[in-house]
């Protein structure tokens, strides 16, 4: 038989157990914050970063179950027009690349007033985490600028140039 309970906070902590809810959608539920788990088509599994213009999450397509990266512009920068229409340049200009050290951009949308970039996820750890962690070796450190430098080659040969350069 299935256990009951009228704890909402037990039956949300067996679903985190079970695999069906992440921790930060746990949180969420809890809060009440249930709409922050939704974006147009796309279910919030947890933040990724944040920058400057927005938060990127790891989020799941519901149709195509495909996990992505979902960067949100900022809710101030939302209703500033020079900044959204630099967010869509911004993703106009990624989706013209295609490079193995380059996230590949499926789609820029809005929904219910947020602005956001639907990106390929790329797992693993940041290069950030990659230093702090430990001292890189020689070889390491060859191997990770020259796939930076190839990431940023082929941007420069399609005429673009990044100016945000980031270890995360």
């Amino acid at each position: 038989g299935r256990a009951t309970t009228d704890d909402p906070r037990a039956v949300i902590s067996a679903l985190v157990l079970l695999g069906h809810l992440t921790r930060y959608q746990a949180r969420r539920l809890i809060h009440g914050s249930v709409a922050e788990l939704r974006l147009g088509q796309y279910i919030i599994l947890e933040p990724l970063g944040q920058g400057g213009m927005g938060t990127v999450f790891k989020a799941r397509q519901r149709f195509m179950h495909r996990t992505d990266a979902v960067k949100v512009l900022n809710k101030e920068l939302s209703r500033n027009g020079l900044a959204i229409e630099r967010f869509y340049r911004e993703a106009r200009s990624a989706s013209l690349l295609d490079h193995p050290s380059i996230a590949t951009v499926y789609e820029i949308a809005e929904h219910d007033g947020s602005v956001f970039i639907v990106m390929g996820l790329i797992d693993g750890t940041t290069l950030q985490e990659k230093v702090q962690r430990s001292k890189l070796r020689v070889e390491e450190v060859l191997d990770l600028g020259l796939q930076i430098a190839e990431g940023l080659q082929a941007a420069h040969d399609k005429g673009l140039v990044h100016r945000d350069i980031k270890s995360a």
